[in-house]
């Protein structure tokens, strides 16, 4: 759907150098949020509100590369996106930094929606228009994106109320560049009861792609020059930003963001009780007392069931097929797989 662009309706705009990030913000990143999409939508810092799928899209958490990356990454097809709750997530919605490690499937001349300040209600937001990023309505940027490659964008609004943004190509990040800075006098960057990412707002609707997204960062604090640490002529962002808590000081949080996906495998419901007419061991499984255990897609799993003395091994249901006690599974890649055995007592 088309727009009226009004490239002079604000007087300020830096476009080139790295003026991009203004200094002045704060000295320590806080990171508030870390959603890493390892079948699952909860943050890894604690205490941040879990993100909520919205629209009547199809989506599905899929293995996929970064780069050169292994990850779990959260499909979505258009009409498909995220919601993020302030909930107190922020100490100032005027104050904040957006890392979004994320593809879509196609790039066109038209806006694509990747960021949403407005909960929805509004058309103002961070966009793809013509592979470049921009916020409209301001909608400037520079430098080409393309279809189905990662791309990871820094989002952020700092104290002065300047909005300012860029991107590079994968987790490795080589190859950053500015896209745009602009003066937010009107607040349009100030979020809103929540984020929203992918999804179009209400006024339009139509104004996004499918793609995935494999890693959401937010930090309450606008991130300096000295956190995201430039180099000429083309910086890379720096890793000790993101050691906070999750990373260590000297490993490129980037190519590192991915732990191996896994798959949980539960015996009966995962309750004690359930099996107390017999147990089942192996391979890290001793029910009744430990019912659930996680491992690698393709991992072979070994499992026997074993009666109490007044019981008989009937058969296994679920991933477990068969009439004898012990049987082996090769653990597939859906989320989570269940087996029970069933006695005759």
């Amino acid at each position: 759907m088309g727009r009226l662009v009004e490239p002079m309706r604000y007087a300020k705009c830096v476009i080139a150098g790295w003026v991009l990030f203004i200094a002045g913000a704060s000295a320590k990143a806080d990171l508030v949020a870390d959603y890493r999409f390892q079948n699952s939508f909860a943050s890894s810092v604690p205490g941040a509100p879990d993100l909520v799928p919205v629209g009547t899209g199809s989506s599905a958490f899929i293995n996929d590369n970064v780069e050169t990356v292994p990850a779990v990454v959260w499909s979505f097809s258009a009409d498909r996106g995220l919601r993020l709750p302030l909930s107190g997530l922020l100490a100032n919605p005027e104050v904040y930094t957006l890392v979004v490690l994320f593809r879509f499937d196609t790039i066109t001349p038209d806006y694509l929606k990747v960021v949403d300040t407005k909960d929805g209600v509004a058309d103002d937001g961070l966009y793809v228009l013509d592979a470049e990023l921009v916020f409209y309505p301001f909608d400037v940027g520079s430098h080409d994106m393309a279809a189905n490659s990662y791309m990871q964008v820094v989002f952020r609004r700092d104290a002065s109320g300047t909005l300012a943004a860029l991107y590079g190509s994968g987790p490795s990040q080589l190859g950053v560049l500015p896209q745009f800075s602009v003066n937010d006098t009107e607040e349009l960057g100030v979020i809103e009861n929540a984020l929203r990412f992918f999804i179009d707002d209400e006024t339009n609707g139509d104004e996004e792609s499918g793609g995935a997204v494999a890693r959401i960062r937010v930090f309450d604090t606008a991130l300096s020059n000295a956190d995201l640490e430039f180099g000429p002529p083309l910086g890379r962002l720096h890793d000790t930003v993101f050691a906070d808590g999750f990373e260590s000081q000297n490993t490129d949080a980037w190519t590192r963001p991915f732990p191996p996906p896994t798959v949980m495998l539960t015996v009966g419901n995962g309750s004690p009780t359930e099996l107390a007419q017999g147990s089942v061991n192996g391979s890290g499984i001793a029910c009744p007392a430990d019912c659930s255990e996680d491992f690698a897609p393709g991992t072979g799993v070994t499992l026997t069931a074993v009666p109490a003395s007044f019981c008989t091994f009937q058969e296994w249901i679920g991933a477990c097929q068969g009439q004898g006690p012990t049987c082996n599974i090769n653990i597939g890649s859906a989320p989570n797989q269940s087996t029970k055995p069933i006695f005759n007592c």
